[in-house]
């Protein structure tokens, strides 16, 4: 190989390097400290729940269906709004919101629902905890929740407070 050759690939090589460090979208952040699109203020006449799945590879393959009110948490695909590693947020009905879940796709409805009554503007953060056979919902200290929702994916919002169950 001559030297031209050898010059010209370094060149070559450190055009690409700088050019794709260039075109990187990449800032230096982690992916946990991405901004996350805010829900809305939420509104006086609800209570906001944030629900949440800290674990990532525990129990990846299950796929947990929350149920508020009588509808279903579901993305446009119709999937669990629950996947491992993301959270949701919800603004439902101070009066009365009753949360339970459906274990996985063959499952049915948990039979004791978490129920909230009266509480107004208040916010109650609900974790997917995993036993070694079932999954259930337990609600958590805000402390607790906020030291883990920093890492997890957001997966959107659902304003419950005007909607009537199917």
């Amino acid at each position: 190989m001559t030297l031209h050759s050898l010059v010209s690939s370094a060149l070559a090589c450190a055009f690409l390097f700088i050019a794709g460090c260039a075109t990187s979208n990449h800032t230096g952040a982690l992916p946990a400290q991405r901004p996350r699109i805010e829900p809305p203020l939420q509104t006086p006449d609800s209570i906001r729940l944030v629900i949440y799945r800290p674990q990532t590879i525990v129990g990846m393959s299950g796929r947990p269906v929350i149920v508020i009110n009588g509808l279903h948490m579901l993305t446009t695909l119709r999937e669990s709004m629950l996947d491992p590693g993301s959270v949701f947020v919800v603004d439902a009905p101070a009066q009365h919101t009753q949360v339970a879940w459906i274990q996985s796709k063959q499952a049915g409805l948990n039979s004791d629902p978490i129920v909230y009554a009266d509480l107004r503007g208040e916010t109650r953060y609900l974790r997917w905890f995993l036993k070694p056979t079932y999954g259930y919902l337990q609600q958590v200290d805000e402390r607790v929740a906020f030291e883990e929702l920093a890492p997890l994916r957001y997966m959107g919002y659902r304003k419950l407070v005007d909607a009537k169950p199917p």
